[in-house]
């Protein structure tokens, strides 16, 4: 083979590569919080979504003044907009003493599926958060640790045996949780990491009774509502710009009582890799309340995936 051919060879398959690396970075921030580092950047050159001048704070709305409006006098779900019926049931499940969460996820780019698998806990004020993600092109392992508004984040290696998946971990770094919000773009305890709002809702987004609740599907402005988001994929994986969002779809099921108990995802958004590659990801989330404390790994013991 010619050197000529064999750089062009190494070159698409690095984009390649990066285009998928990318995907997964997307798709660990949104489930669960937990996000890879800056050596996922590689030769990433995204197309710019223009946040200039936006604050976040503006797109927000008041979840706890709508919470507690909804306590003072509740009403038919089906009368409430599909973004406070959502925050309704997002914030009554932050309330929780104990609660945990289970993620499975897909992002497709250049045709190869990476798949990536999340689990939460919740207690109290402890909590534990684990993402593992393995392709062919790379493996990776994360988890985090937040007690007394200290989080530790540990960058590990992911192993296979008969089981399943499992991290290992040693190397650490310690956050406060002003730290971690200001670098992450959110709070471990916060299950959503798009701004959900009547600013960022849109109009098709609706609510529908099922047979075991409701259903609300919001159709999410693609720039406001991945102000955070963006925040988390271009500071921790050393970006110079912002992925070009083309739609996120998010689809709550909600009990009779308006208890969390799944959503799905669906995004895409285009990053430039020695041209324009779309992608696309799916997420889907489950919910758990639980009636006592939930045990929380330690650092040393095997989680499977």
């Amino acid at each position: 083979m010619k050197k000529g051919q064999e750089k062009l060879n190494s070159k698409n398959k690095m984009s390649k590569k990066s285009i998928i690396l990318t995907s997964v970075l997307g798709i660990l921030f949104a489930a669960s919080g937990c996000a890879l580092g800056a050596y996922l950047a590689i030769t990433l050159s995204p197309k710019v979504n223009n946040y200039d001048g936006l604050d976040y704070r503006s797109y927000l709305d008041d979840n706890e003044k709508i919470y507690q409006r909804y306590l003072s006098n509740q009403k038919d779900p089906l009368s409430y907009s599909p973004s406070d019926l959502a925050n309704i049931a997002i914030y009554q499940y932050s309330l929780e003493d104990y609660t945990y969460s289970d993620v499975d996820c897909a992002s497709i780019a250049v045709g190869i599926t990476q798949i990536t698998r999340s689990k939460t806990i919740k207690n109290i004020d402890s909590y534990y958060s684990e993402s593992i993600s393995s392709s062919s092109f790379k493996k990776i392992a994360k988890r985090f640790y937040e007690d007394n508004d200290q989080i530790a984040y540990y960058d590990g290696k992911l192993n296979e045996d008969s089981n399943g998946y499992f991290g290992t971990y040693l190397e650490y770094t310690t956050l406060s949780e002003n730290d971690y919000l200001n670098t992450w773009g959110k709070t471990i305890n916060s299950p959503i990491s798009y701004i959900i709002s009547s600013k960022t809702v849109l109009d098709d987004s609706t609510i529908s009774k099922t047979d075991d609740g409701y259903q609300i599907y919001l159709n999410l402005h693609p720039t406001y509502s991945t102000l955070l988001y963006a925040k988390q994929m271009k500071m921790m994986s050393g970006l110079s710009d912002n992925p070009e969002f083309d739609y996120v779809h998010i689809t709550f099921n909600l009990d009779a009582n308006l208890n969390l108990i799944s959503s799905k995802t669906l995004e895409a958004y285009n990053v430039y890799v020695f041209g324009k590659n779309y992608t696309e990801s799916t997420m889907e989330e489950t919910f758990h309340i639980a009636d006592k404390e939930i045990q929380i790994p330690t650092i040393d013991e095997k989680v499977y995936f």
